[in-house]
């Protein structure tokens, strides 16, 4: 089998992080793993990413492409996170995390356009409390479509729900 876009030893690492990750959410059921706080980050941009694919131009037979990285200054999203958003959106988009822009961005297109037509979805950190909280973001399409934004996303009965609060052009 193959995917396409992907390397055998890249979907290999991502198996074997994926079950990893599911090992671990199988332990202990202590909460002292700090498991909570990576399940509500994961849920929380999960759902960013779904609201941000159903915004994105696509047909059918394809899902939009969204590449997510943390904005500059801040943390690196954990691999953990990374790997659970992945398996939640799975249905909704195509998500690749990256650590730097560079990474999405084809250098080679006359207006720095994002690679595989997709979307680079800067993200904010996740709020450690509150069943509503607001992460800051910023959509990047090319380097003359940048989109300042904020996502609401509350937590009801059927999890995380992510809504675009603000835009401004950038």
């Amino acid at each position: 089998m193959s995917v396409p876009g992907v390397s055998l030893p890249r979907l290999l690492v991502c198996v074997a992080v994926a079950a990893l990750v599911f090992m671990a959410a199988c332990g202990d059921d202590s909460g002292s793993s700090g498991e909570g706080k990576s399940s509500r980050e994961s849920d929380v941009y999960a759902a960013i990413v779904v609201a941000v694919a159903a915004d994105e131009p696509h047909d059918e037979e394809t899902k939009p492409v969204v590449y997510v990285s943390p904005f500059p200054n801040d943390k690196p999203i954990p691999l953990d996170v990374q790997v659970s958003v992945v398996d939640a959106v799975v249905d909704d988009a195509v998500v690749r995390f990256v650590d730097k822009d560079e990474q999405a961005i084809n250098k080679n297109s006359d207006n720095q356009a994002v690679i595989d037509d997709g979307v680079l979805l800067r993200v904010g950190p996740v709020p450690e409390q509150g069943t509503t909280v607001t992460v800051p973001a910023e959509l990047y399409h090319d380097e003359n479509t940048i989109m300042p934004t904020e996502y609401k996303v509350t937590e009801g009965p059927d999890g995380w729900v992510a809504t675009q609060q603000s835009t401004a052009s950038g």
